[in-house]
């Protein structure tokens, strides 16, 4: 029988298909054994507990209590609030001194008469904040506007425990506020020093509605560093 000569352009062509079929064969394999472990690993980290991710994050319901005038009693409750805010903002150290005089100030204003006027936020018969009022003080007097009744804030504590998400802070401003404006007064003051620079400072600077940074006391504390003033006109 006679051979039939072999076409050369058609045994090359048939030798790349069948390459590029084997290529093809392959990068389906490949493909699949991705895709089954994909799914594999999909699965193993659903069901494999998230141990790095903690306890699920507690809802922080809105305050639901009061804010009343502080009496005696209340002192007691108070005096851990200030002990964890009144301390050295370098060394973190406890002031003790500062703590008793707060708090001489506080039962101090519960006298009929006195200049001074102090505020608590109650829950569920637990103080949780307070917040004062007075005329203002010597270093504040040159920071007031022309022409207008003003009015210091002082002493603002929330306990640590209730800070944050729950409107306490506000609450306690807000009303202080509306008692400033019965007594006919036209603008309030205060004053925040640098170790509530991280802990009060934003919340005064954006969630006080109206109160804004007046020019600071200069060298307040030591020189470069200066006392932080903040206003509202009401």
């Amino acid at each position: 029988m006679k051979r039939i000569a072999s076409d050369p352009h058609i045994d090359s062509n048939y030798q790349k298909w069948l390459k590029n079929s084997e290529i093809i064969a392959i990068n389906a394999l490949f493909f699949n054994y991705g895709i089954l472990f994909y799914c594999f690993v999909v699965e193993y980290l659903h069901m494999t507990p998230n141990y790095d991710s903690g306890p699920p994050p507690v809802e922080r319901l809105p305050f639901s209590g009061t804010i009343r005038p502080l009496e005696l009693g209340d002192l007691s409750s108070i005096k851990p609030i200030l002990e964890t805010w009144l301390v050295d903002h370098r060394s973190g150290e406890k002031l003790p001194g500062e703590v008793d005089e707060v708090l001489g100030y506080m039962a101090a204003s519960t006298i009929p008469g006195a200049e001074r006027i102090y505020f608590v936020a109650e829950e569920n018969g637990k103080v949780v904040g307070t917040i004062g009022m007075m005329p203002l003080s010597d270093e504040l007097l040159g920071k007031a506007t022309d022409g207008l009744q003003s009015i210091e804030f002082v002493n603002a504590y929330v306990a640590p425990g209730e800070r944050v998400g729950r409107g306490v802070g506000k609450k306690l401003f807000g009303h202080a506020e509306a008692v400033a404006r019965e007594q006919g007064y036209g603008e309030i003051l205060f004053s925040s020093g640098p170790r509530y620079a991280t802990t009060a400072h934003e919340f005064y600077d954006h969630h006080l509605p109206g109160f804004v940074r007046r020019e600071p006391i200069r060298d307040f504390y030591e020189k470069g560093v200066d006392l932080p003033v903040w206003g509202k006109l009401l």
